[in-house]
Formats: C-alpha cells, structure tokens, sequence
C-alpha cells in the first residue's frame, strides 16, 4: 500500500496519481495536486495544502468527504 499524500495513511493501491480515493480521509490523489500542492479546483476543491490543514483539524479532506477511522495497518503499513 501506498501512502495517501493528505492525511499520510497508507491506504492507496497505487498512489502516484492514479486517482484513487482515500476511506480514511477522502483525498482523492491527483497527480496534478500532488506536484503542485497550492493548487485548488483539480479532483479536489481545496488544495492538498489546505486539504491536510482540514484533515489535522477534522479528520476529513475537506467538509464534504465521507470518512472512516484508519486501521492500525493503515498508520503503521506494517501488516499484523
């Protein structure tokens, strides 16, 4: 598994872009996001700047995501 670029769990199949969708915080990983963090409008409405400031504050990407609590592989990536 790979790291999710917002909240830092390791939740993505692929990461790198490929658009998948966080379940921990709802990020969804855009490549274009993902090289220029200030960047807001592309698959998500905040940036991934402001999308890892809302997640330390709310535990979501931004307002709207539906979210879950990660597992303890999700925040190690060391599978038990």
């Amino acid at each position: 598994m790979k790291q999710c670029p917002c909240c830092g769990c390791f939740t993505l199949e692929e990461g790198g872009g490929k658009y998948e969708i966080c379940e921990v915080c709802g990020w969804e990983d855009d490549p274009k996001q993902f090289r220029d963090p200030e960047l807001s409008g592309g698959a998500n409405e905040p940036s991934l700047s402001e999308a890892r400031e809302n997640y330390l504050r709310t535990g979501k990407s931004c307002e709207e995501a539906s979210v879950r609590p990660p597992t303890h592989e999700e925040l190690t990536g060391i599978k038990e």
